[in-house]
C-alpha cells in the first residue's frame, strides 16, 4: 500500500509512504549425504540420498519515497526498512538460508509516456536483507484508451542464488485500467541463468491487481 499523505492526489508530486509484505513457500531437492564421517581415512566411501526440503518465505517492508513527474516521465524513489525471513519445515544441514534477517531496501520506479499510443516502464529494487536485487522492464502498446499488451522481461537474484546464478523472465502481459484502478496479466517462460548456460526453464503466469482511492 502506498499513501500521499501530503499530496492532493497520488498523481501529484509529493512524498510517498509504503508498506508492503507478503508469504510464500518452495520447495527442493538436494542430495544428502548418509554418514557425516565418510570419505575421511579408514572410513567407507560416502553415499548419498535425494531429499525434498520445504521452505516457508516471508518479507516486510517500510518506505518512504518521493513522487516527481517530468513530463512525459515519472520517477519514484523509495528507500527504507525490509525484513526477509526463511523456516525449513525439514532442515537442510547444508543449508544457510534460514532465520530472519533486518536490513535497508532501496527502489526506483520509472514510467515514460510516449504519445498516445504508447508506454515504457523500468523498475528496480535492492535490499541488503538477503542481498535481493530485481528488476522488470515493460513495454506498452495502447491498442485501446484502456488496454495495453507487450512483452515484459524480469531479472532476480537473492543470496540463494549460485556464484553467477540469476533468474529470468521474459513474456506477455496485458493491463487493463479504469478510474480507480488497474488490472495485469503477464506469462512466459522464466529460466535459472548462470555464466555459462540457461537450465531450468518453466513457465510462470502472474495477477495483479491495483486499487486507487
Amino acid at each position: 500500500m502506498t499513501v500521499a499523505p501530503w499530496s492532493s492526489d497520488i498523481y501529484s508530486d509529493g512524498w510517498r509512504l509504503r508498506v508492503g509484505g507478503g508469504y510464500g513457500s518452495y520447495g527442493y531437492d538436494r542430495d544428502v549425504v548418509n554418514d557425516p564421517g565418510c570419505g575421511t581415512p579408514l572410513t567407507v566411501a560416502c553415499s548419498y540420498d535425494s531429499k525434498h526440503f520445504q521452505v516457508e518465505h516471508s518479507y516486510a517492508e517500510a518506505l518512504i519515497g518521493y513522487h516527481l513527474r517530468l513530463g512525459a516521465l515519472t520517477a519514484k524513489a523509495f528507500a527504507g526498512a525490509s525484513m526477509s525471513s526463511e523456516r525449513h519445515l525439514n532442515p537442510d544441514p547444508n543449508g544457510s538460508s534460514a532465520g530472519t534477517e533486518y536490513g535497508v531496501k532501496g527502489a526506483l520506479e520509472l514510467w515514460l509516456n510516449m504519445g498516445e499510443a504508447a508506454w515504457r516502464s523500468l523498475d528496480g529494487s535492492y535490499a541488503t536483507t538477503r542481498n535481493e536485487s530485481s528488476a522488470r522492464w515493460r513495454a506498452g502498446w495502447r491498442v485501446e484508451p484502456r488496454l495495453s499488451v507487450g512483452p515484459e522481461l524480469r531479472y532476480d537474484k537473492n543470496i540463494e542464488s549460485g556464484e553467477g546464478e540469476w533468474n529470468g523472465r521474459a513474456g506477455l502481459f496485458a493491463r487493463y485500467v479504469w478510474t480507480g484502478g488497474e488490472v495485469s496479466l503477464a506469462g512466459g517462460g522464466v529460466a535459472q541463468v548462470n555464466e555459462w548456460a540457461t537450465k531450468d526453464l518453466s513457465p510462470y503466469g502472474t495477477l495483479n491487481v491495483l486499487f486507487q482511492y
